[in-house]
């Protein structure tokens, strides 16, 4: 197999274009159902990740992307800790949640002269 720089481009502007985007509910779904083979209706909030297949190596996958997307918060141990989608999903939202207001509350106090 030949090497193909316009393929290996676009998969990289697709790539790219995936961190780009931020993570929501149904991109962390899909990512999940990605993972395991199966369509995201599958993918359900009470879904127990290791009891659908997910091992260690694709969680850690899963990780990278997330941090790639801009979640730096993923934190491997406590996804592995409950394996259930509905919690990564409040976990990975709630520390974007979190990160947006420090942002704003560090923007609000760089006018602050003391």
């Amino acid at each position: 197999m030949a090497f193909r720089p316009d393929i290996a481009s676009e998969e990289l502007q697709l790539s790219q274009q995936d961190v780009s985007t931020s993570l929501s509910e149904e991109q962390i779904v899909a990512d999940i159902a990605g993972a395991l083979g199966m369509a995201p209706a599958e993918v359900t909030h009470d879904l127990d990740l290791l009891d659908a297949g997910l091992d260690s190596i694709r969680l850690m996958s899963l990780v990278e992307k997330w941090r790639s997307a801009g979640s730096a918060h993923v934190d491997f141990p406590v996804l592995a800790s409950d394996p259930v989608v509905g919690t990564w999903i409040e976990v990975l939202l709630s520390g974007l949640v979190s990160a947006e207001a420090e942002t704003s509350a560090d923007d609000a106090g760089q006018g602050v002269v003391s």
